[in-house]
C-alpha cells in the first residue's frame, strides 16, 4: 500500500540520519537535511506535480497569514520560512493558486518584522512582477512597504522613489488625509537623508502647505503631526524665527494630547528643543514618549532622555537610560539597540568632560 511504502522510505531516511526533527510550539515536524534537498532539486532534477505544488502553496499561504496575525511569533521559524520561499517560487506560476489579497497585505510585513529580509525581498519582487491589486489604495500601501525596506538599508534614493510612487497614486484620488500623510513622509525622508538640498526642501514645503489648505475641513485629528513635518522642513531650511514660533505652539498643544496619537510630533519637538539647548522642554517631551504604550516610541523617549542627561552632565541618569535601551527585545523595538550604541558613543566621547566634572 501507499502508506506502508511511505513508512519504508521514511524509515530508510531516518536510519541513514538524513531526517531531523524540530518543534514549532507543541507541534513536532520532520525535515530533510539541506544537502538531501539540494540533491533532489539539482542532481535528481525532480519536479513535484502540479497537484502537490498547489497543496504545498495553499498550506504555506495559510501558515504565513496565520503567523502574520499573531502579535508576537515564537519558536524557530527558519525551517518553515525556508519552505515558504519554495512556495513563493511556485505561487505565481501558471498551474498553481494566485495568493489572495490578505497574503499580499500581511505576509511581507510579517517577514520584515521577523527579520527575514531575504525572503521579504523575494516576495516583494514576485508581487511587483505578477500581482494585480484590487484597489489603488492597496497598491499605494505596497509602495510604503518598499520604502520601509529601503530605509532600513539606507537606500535613500530608492526610498524616495517608492514614497513618490505611493503619493502619486493617492493624490490622483480625491484628496484625503492619507495623501497628505504620504506627502509628509516624502518631506520627512528628505529631511533625514544625508545632505538634503534646499532646492528640494523649499518646493516640498510649499506643496505640503498647499495640500493642507486644500484639505482644511478634514484636517483633524492629524494636524499636530503635520505641524511637526513643517517644523522639520523649516528647521532644515534654517528659518529660525518661524520654526521657533511653531515649536513653542506645538509644545503647548502636545501637553494636552495623547502621546500615542501624536508620537511623531512629540519626537520632532523634543529633538528640536534638545538641539536648541532647551533641555527642560526636551526632557518633558521625551519623558512623555518614554511612557508611551508603543515600544518604538518608548525607545525614542529613553534615547532622548539619555542625550538630555549627557548634555546636562547627569552621568548616572544617562547610564540608567542606556540600560533601559539595552533591555528591549529586538522584535519589539528593532532600533532600540542602535539607539543604545549611539548613546554609549556619546558617553564615551564625553568621558573627558565626565572626568573633569567628577574631580572638581
Amino acid at each position: 500500500t501507499k502508506l506502508s511504502s511511505f513508512f519504508d522510505t521514511f524509515g530508510a531516511l531516518a536510519n541513514s540520519s538524513l531526517i531531523f526533527r524540530y518543534s514549532e510550539g507543541a507541534v513536532h515536524r520532520f525535515r530533510l537535511l539541506d544537502p538531501v534537498i539540494e540533491f533532489i532539486r539539482d542532481v535528481a532534477n525532480l519536479t513535484p506535480d502540479s497537484d502537490f505544488r498547489e497543496r504545498f502553496c495553499k498550506y504555506y499561504e495559510n501558515w504565513s497569514i496565520q503567523m502574520s496575525r499573531q502579535a508576537k511569533t515564537t519558536g524557530t521559524l527558519s525551517p518553515e520560512v525556508g519552505n515558504l520561499v519554495s512556495a513563493i517560487e511556485w505561487m505565481w506560476s501558471a498551474d498553481t493558486l494566485i495568493p489572495g489579497d490578505e497574503f499580499v497585505n500581511r505576509v511581507p510585513r510579517f517577514l520584515y518584522e521577523a527579520g527575514f529580509l531575504f525572503e521579504f525581498d523575494l516576495l516583494i519582487d514576485r508581487i511587483s512582477s505578477f500581482h494585480r491589486f484590487n484597489s489603488d489604495e492597496d497598491r499605494a500601501e505596497f509602495f510604503s512597504l518598499i520604502a520601509i525596506r529601503h530605509r532600513t538599508a539606507c537606500n535613500y534614493d530608492r526610498m524616495q522613489l517608492a514614497l513618490a510612487q505611493r503619493y502619486e497614486i493617492l493624490k490622483s484620488l480625491p484628496l484625503t488625509g492619507r495623501a497628505i500623510d504620504a506627502l509628509g513622509e516624502i518631506c520627512v525622508a528628505l529631511v533625514e537623508a544625508p545632505n538634503p538640498s534646499n532646492k528640494a526642501l523649499g518646493p516640498r514645503l510649499e506643496e505640503f502647505r498647499l495640500a493642507r489648505l486644500q484639505n482644511a475641513p478634514n484636517e483633524l485629528p492629524r494636524n499636530l503631526d503635520w505641524d511637526a513635518v513643517e517644523l522639520s522642513l523649516l528647521h532644515k531650511l534654517g528659518n529660525i524665527a518661524e520654526s521657533q514660533v511653531l515649536n513653542e505652539n506645538l509644545i503647548e498643544k502636545l501637553k494636552m494630547q495623547d502621546v500615542d496619537s501624536f508620537g511623531y510630533a512629540t519626537r520632532v519637538t523634543g529633538e528640536y528643543s534638545l538641539e536648541r539647548g532647551s533641555l527642560v522642554d526636551a526632557a518633558i517631551l521625551f519623558e512623555r514618549l518614554a511612557q508611551s504604550s508603543q515600544p518604538h516610541a518608548k525607545a525614542v523617549g529613553f534615547f532622548g532622555l539619555g542625550r538630555c542627561a549627557v548634555a546636562g552632565q547627569k552621568w548616572d541618569e544617562a547610564t540608567v537610560y542606556l540600560s533601559e535601551l539595552n533591555s528591549f527585545e529586538r522584535s519589539e523595538a528593532p532600533r532600540a539597540h542602535s539607539f543604545a550604541a549611539e548613546l554609549q558613543a556619546l558617553l564615551s566621547t564625553s568621558a573627558e568632560s565626565y572626568d573633569s566634572y567628577a574631580t572638581r
